[in-house]
């Protein structure tokens, strides 16, 4: 079981308040307003497959504590499904293949960031190298949109404002993504000075420790 866990186990995020029930019965940790989770995964399958979620009952069988877990999964998430930052018009026109480097992304557009198998993807903003390169192309600080639990978009601070992109993840989750995949109504500022990711307030003002996007102990 252990070596099972080890070797195939990857991270995910998921909003906590629409998750609090299985969150209790789960292995977790807090980042923003989502929860970190851990899915036990075949490496080897194909682009369509689901993962099993890990529960407390199986932790424990396992022998072995979420800080175990959660450093095991930060390898091979990376490792199994690779983050990657795509191009919004790459992604539409049906282009974007495998793993992109951001130094080939326009520094005036949109752009995704999930991972090669589009599963989970909205976790690629635990890796804070990758939003630090994505914003360094951008010139500057980003927003991050939730589009779902497999992927998130980020677009340049300077050309936006959080209203005008809350409204259009409002919109969105309404009609375009099923609700057991909607992952926050929330937007998320990435400040590339402080180089972390925070909620993002109407004044950029972080309000508390729990806004920070740290998912450490």
């Amino acid at each position: 079981m252990i070596e099972k866990i080890e070797n195939n186990v990857i991270f995910g995020l998921i909003n906590t308040e629409a998750n609090k029930e299985l969150l209790e019965k789960i292995p977790h940790r807090h980042f923003l307003d989502l929860s970190v989770i851990y899915c036990i995964v075949d490496s080897g399958a194909p682009e369509d497959s689901t993962g099993k979620i890990i529960s407390n009952s199986m932790l424990e069988t396992a022998g072995v504590s979420e800080q175990h877990l959660f450093l095991q999964a930060e390898q091979n998430t990376r490792r199994i499904f690779p983050p990657m930052a795509a191009p919004m018009s790459d992604v539409l026109s049906g282009l974007s293949k495998g793993q992109m480097d951001v130094s080939d992304v326009p520094h005036t557009g949109m752009w995704v960031l999930t991972n090669t198998k589009c599963f989970l993807g909205a976790s690629a903003v635990l890796y804070s190298d990758l939003l630090y390169d994505l914003a360094e192309q951008a010139g500057g600080s980003l927003y991050v949109l939730p589009s779902s639990i497999h992927e998130v978009i980020a677009v340049p601070a300077i050309h936006f404002h959080p209203d005008e992109l809350r409204s259009i993840v409002a919109q969105v989750n309404m009609s375009s993504v099923k609700p057991d995949e909607r992952l926050s109504g929330d937007i998320y500022y990435y400040d590339n000075t402080l180089k972390v990711l925070e909620l993002a307030s109407k004044n950029h003002k972080v309000l508390g420790n729990t806004e920070r996007g740290t998912y450490g102990n």
